[in-house]
C-alpha cells in the first residue's frame, strides 16, 4: 500500500522536473532525393534481413518531385533508381550515405544528356527550432 502511495507523487516530482529543466527537442539529419530529370523515376531500397536482399517500396517520383525519410543516421542504404517506363533497367544502383546527426542529405537525380542519370549530393545543416527562451 506504501507504494502505490509513492507512485503518483513520484510521476509528479519527475513532470515537475522535467519543465523546469526545460527538456530539449533532439534533432536529426534527413536523407532525400529530387527528380530533376523530365521523366518520373522510381526509387527503391534493398534491405537485407536475415542475410537476404529484399526490394523495399518502391517510390515515384514526378519530375521535380522530391521524398524525404528519417529513419537513417549513419551508415549507408543500397538504392537503386529506375526509368518509369523501363522498370527492368536500372538506371543507377549504388550505396548512399545516411546523414550524420547534424546534417540533411538530398541526392539530385539529374539527367547527363545521353540516356543516364547523374547523383549530386547536397548537404545542410540541421535547423534547430526549439524556441528561444
Amino acid at each position: 500500500m506504501f507504494v502505490y502511495s509513492l507512485l503518483p507523487r513520484s510521476i509528479c516530482l519527475l513532470s515537475v522536473a522535467c519543465a523546469l529543466l526545460g527538456v530539449r527537442e533532439t534533432h536529426a539529419g534527413w536523407m532525400g532525393f529530387r527528380n530533376d530529370t523530365k521523366e518520373t523515376v522510381i526509387v527503391q531500397e534493398t534491405i537485407v534481413v536475415n542475410g537476404q536482399a529484399k526490394p523495399g517500396r518502391p517510390q515515384r517520383l514526378s519530375s521535380g518531385e522530391a521524398v524525404r525519410d528519417t529513419q537513417c543516421v549513419g551508415g549507408v542504404r543500397k538504392m537503386t533508381v529506375y526509368d518509369a517506363d523501363k522498370p527492368n533497367q536500372p538506371l543507377f544502383s549504388g550505396n548512399f550515405a545516411c546523414p550524420a546527426a547534424n546534417e540533411n542529405l538530398l541526392y539530385v537525380i539529374k539527367s547527363d544528356g545521353r540516356g543516364g542519370i547523374t547523383i549530386e549530393t547536397v548537404k545542410s545543416p540541421v535547423q534547430n527550432n526549439t524556441p528561444k527562451k
